[in-house]
């Protein structure tokens, strides 16, 4: 269909943006899906608002002379369509108003919108990539350093508690001794120069 050059190539109603070049409805930003004859009815429409268009205009826009169908039941269904895809009502119109025997007028208010203000509507906000990998990384490094620090801290108490039992081991043998007999197992206490201390304490 030819577009009349007068008009914006997309223009704004309410919720609604209609692009008439690429023949597209989007609701707060996202496509609707629409066929091609009401479409065609919206974009004749959007060329004078608030004005009445025939039900004969469109007929002869929408099909050719040599074309033989039930216009007005092909144009009643192509309206009704319209009117679904825009969530509007016959009986309570927003947007296209019925007048009997005469034709259909568009009431909404139209705004025309600009390249900027069509580029900043379809514009995607999209995450920090880079950033995110770096926090991911980092995330990574501090995990493995965890796990480092956990791991020392496992040796560390198994060495102690190895150190607590043989402690406890030597102080029971030694309790069953008489104490000249401590005197002939020295050679006890250079195999355990690590627990002395702990055992003459205990022993004390």
């Amino acid at each position: 269909m030819e577009q009349n050059s007068s008009i914006a190539k997309t223009v704004r109603c309410g919720a609604f943006e209609i692009d008439l070049t690429a023949c597209e409805i989007r609701k707060h930003g996202l496509r609707l899906k629409v066929s091609e004859q009401p479409f065609q009815i919206l974009s004749i429409l959007l060329e004078k608002p608030g004005n009445v268009v025939t039900r004969e205009e469109l007929r002869n826009r929408l099909w050719p002379s040599d074309t033989f169908v039930d216009f007005d039941h092909g144009l009643n269904n192509a309206v009704m369509r319209l009117r679904e895809v825009l969530g509007d009502s016959s009986e309570s119109p927003r947007f296209v108003e019925t007048l009997p025997r005469r034709g259909y007028r568009f009431i909404a208010h139209v705004e025309e919108l600009s390249q900027s203000a069509i580029t900043q509507t379809a514009k995607i906000l999209e995450a920090p990539i880079a950033k995110s990998s770096e926090v991911e990384v980092e995330g990574k490094g501090r995990t493995t350093r965890d796990w480092l620090t956990l791991h020392r801290v496992a040796v560390l108490s198994g060495l102690t508690l190895a150190l607590v039992v043989s402690s406890g081991f030597a102080v029971h043998f030694f309790r069953g001794k008489e104490l000249g007999n401590v005197a002939a197992s020295r050679s006890i206490w250079r195999t355990f120069p690590a627990t002395r201390t702990r055992i003459i304490l205990q022993m004390g």
